[in-house]
């Protein structure tokens, strides 16, 4: 029998492919990984709404596509070299520089 990967853990596992590289701290992608569509989405929905539509309403790979492309728009004036700035607190970055 397969166990069957959460919604974390596929969106971890996607934006990570894309990226070729994890500069996250390891303490938030473990806890991102554990989530559901709704842990996750109810996590974002106070400090970044956008990111949690995204959620709700796409599958982990399109959620890690667009944090992918979102992070490639901004990357220029955006940094997570300094210590390994956790994925929910850059999420909540990007998607609220483009409000």
């Amino acid at each position: 029998m397969q166990e069957q990967q959460t919604y974390g853990a596929s969106f971890i596992q996607h934006l990570t492919a894309l990226s070729r590289q994890t500069r996250f701290n390891f303490r938030d992608l473990q806890q991102i990984k554990a989530m559901t569509r709704e842990d996750l989405a109810e996590r974002l929905k106070v400090d970044c709404k956008e990111f949690a539509q995204i959620v709700l309403s796409n599958t982990p790979e399109d959620a890690a596509t667009a944090v992918h492309q979102k992070t490639a728009e901004v990357a220029s004036g955006f940094t997570t070299a300094q210590g390994g700035l956790g994925l929910l607190e850059i999420l909540v970055q990007l998607f609220a520089a483009s409000v």
